[in-house]
């Protein structure tokens, strides 16, 4: 074995004092060993490498062998920052939780996001007398704070590739559709990315989405107890929750066993965008048969940590938990809820005929709260629609007189123009004007207001569409 490791093995992907391990970096350098020892015959065994974590095994079952393994960083789940899908002004991450997340999270059982405690967090205080003592438990238990790890995406124009390639999901890899010309294009609308960490920590990775509940929930899947989520607030996760199962569609099961043919992981990484390591990308990609997500829609993941055997997870409030997401839409649609609805009775003279208590409306700067039998003056013809679009309340007209119900989701028509480019997560448009931090820029934001009680989307346009045909 001495001439063996005098051999020169490249170690450069291998960085030893971080955990930014990519699946299988500790075997593909080993591979260069193995190969060097046969060329003296002196080990048959090839190494093997399995998910969760890297293990490799020299030898045969007669012989005591050597075996090597690099450990799963169960911190790099909850203790490294990307970016953030939630504000992070106080007052906006909020409403945002208030108005956006705990609707949703309801739906999936009374789960809650993921509790960050940023590594930076942990760095000992060198001034302090007692810097190399690590931080108190109950730091973790205060000073987590709400945190979705930000997913991005891309949809194609028909039959392009994407902007980000990556080498793809099972059925262009394994069944040989590459070999056949066919790009991801040809068999795909586009794609969602979310930052993991290594497999083996999650006994669970699940996509949600509304689109998708009500698919399943259409298909009689009963949604009983066993989807409700079980408090944490512990170091530990729950053991109890061994029994819970993940609303939506089962991406990995068991730790490590993918369930999903369009699922990619480890995906490429992105070039000329912010780098997640030490995350990984798991690509879900979106198959044009899909009748989900619908643009507008938050989507995301949850994920149900292993409880046996336990691992540190930091005071988690729940398993599952909701780890990653953002908004999803297209260049030129996205959707809405309709929080109220204006009826125009007169020329001028408008009545709000209905108001949803399903649904909060915002309220803050530029927000304005409706209720029902409020009479309204205000210039035009044709109702107008109160409508939660992504996390803003705006107005909006349709383009016919076809009339919509309150808690009812309407698609929406961005504007018109054509875009050669495929569209991505930097490219999500609010639907109005945000006063800014100057006081030009709020003056500016009076001036158009003009006494009004709020401002109609000249742009944004209700239309009579489904994105997806029965």
């Amino acid at each position: 074995m001495e001439n063996l490791w005098s051999k020169g093995i490249s170690t450069s992907g291998i960085d030893l004092s971080k955990e930014r391990q990519m699946s299988g970096a500790l075997s593909n350098r080993l591979v260069q060993l193995f190969k060097m020892a046969n060329e003296t015959k002196g080990l048959t065994y090839a190494p093997v490498s399995i998910d969760p974590g890297d293990y490799i095994r020299i030898g045969d079952d007669g012989t005591p062998g050597i075996a090597l393994s690099l450990p799963i960083a169960y911190d790099v789940w909850y203790l490294w920052k990307t970016v953030n899908a939630i504000s992070d002004s106080e007052e906006d991450s909020i409403l945002f939780i208030q108005l956006i997340l705990n609707p949703f999270l309801t739906r999936l059982g009374g789960v809650k996001p993921l509790r960050m405690i940023p590594k930076e967090m942990l760095v000992p205080d060198p001034n302090s007398l007692f810097s190399m003592d690590p931080p108190d438990l109950s730091f973790f238990q205060t000073n987590g704070f709400p945190f979705i790890k930000q997913m991005r995406f891309e949809t194609f124009l028909k039959d392009r590739s994407p902007e980000y390639s990556s080498p793809g999901p099972q059925e262009m890899t394994e069944d040989g559709l590459d070999q056949q010309n066919m790009g991801p294009g040809d068999l795909y609308s586009g794609y969602l990315a979310f930052p993991v960490g290594s497999l083996g920590v999650m006994e669970t990775i699940s996509f949600v989405c509304g689109s998708l509940l009500d698919v399943l929930e259409e298909d009689n899947q009963e949604y009983d107890g066993t989807y409700d989520a079980v408090i944490g607030d512990s170091l530990l996760p729950p053991a109890e929750s061994l029994e819970v199962q993940c609303k939506g569609l089962n991406l990995y099961e068991k730790a490590y066993l993918k369930t999903s043919i369009d699922v990619e992981y480890p995906a490429a990484t992105m070039q000329g965008q912010d780098s997640i390591l030490p995350h990984h990308w798991l690509r879900l990609w979106l198959d044009k048969e899909n009748t989900y997500p619908i643009p507008g829609e938050f989507v995301g993941i949850t994920v149900k940590p292993l409880a046996i055997p336990p691992h540190c997870w930091w005071f988690q409030e729940t398993s599952p938990l909701l780890y990653s997401g953002n908004w999803f839409e297209t260049d030129y649609y996205t959707s809405g809820i309709v929080l109220a609805v204006i009826n125009n009775v007169d020329e001028g003279k408008y009545a709000v005929s209905g108001v949803s208590t399903e649904y909060l409306q915002r309220t803050g700067y530029g927000d304005y709260n409706l209720y029902e039998g409020a009479e309204l003056l205000l210039s035009g013809i044709g109702n107008i629609y109160k409508v939660r679009v992504k996390d803003q309340d705006l107005y909006l007209k349709s383009t016919d007189f076809k009339e919509y119900q309150i808690n009812e989701r309407v698609a929406i028509v961005k504007g018109t123009g054509i875009n050669i480019d495929n569209f991505n997560w930097t490219r999500l448009t609010p639907g109005k004007m945000i006063p800014g931090e100057t006081v030009d820029s709020r003056q500016a934001y009076d001036l158009i207001m003009s006494g009004q009680l709020f401002e109609i989307n000249s742009t944004w346009v209700i239309a009579p569409i489904t994105f997806y045909e029965d």
